[in-house]
């Protein structure tokens, strides 16, 4: 996969396609490859909540998590998201490597917030 098909905007053909808050990767050939879930956030007014993200195993490694958490961050307002810690995909650590703290944590889950 070229990194520079991974960075060609929504309105572009290429990769990276809008749907509200929510972003998917797409491969021409494969179909979907990633995706990125996100709403406004219920508990913290102005903020985009990262509810799901994921890429498929054939295509890990492209950095197409990497793209998808920055097309989220061009709203430009602050981002939220929470962990399992039953994760094993190595999620927090990818986060904060993507410039989000830890906000918090409780029994299941930890918190974590981007500010622009």
């Amino acid at each position: 996969m070229p990194k520079d098909i991974l960075q060609v905007g929504p309105l572009q053909r290429g990769w990276i396609r809008e749907s509200g808050k929510s972003w998917v990767a797409v491969d021409p050939k494969k179909g979907v490859v990633g995706f990125a879930l996100a709403k406004p956030d219920l508990h913290q007014r102005g903020a985009i909540s990262l509810r799901y993200i994921g890429v498929s195993k054939e295509s890990r490694g492209f950095g197409i998590s990497v793209v998808l958490i920055e097309k989220l961050k061009t709203e430009g307002v602050p981002l939220t998201a929470s962990v399992l810690h039953t994760n094993r995909s190595n999620m927090a650590n990818r986060l904060i490597r993507e410039g989000f703290t830890k906000t918090g944590a409780n029994d299941t889950e930890t918190q974590f917030r981007w500010n622009p």
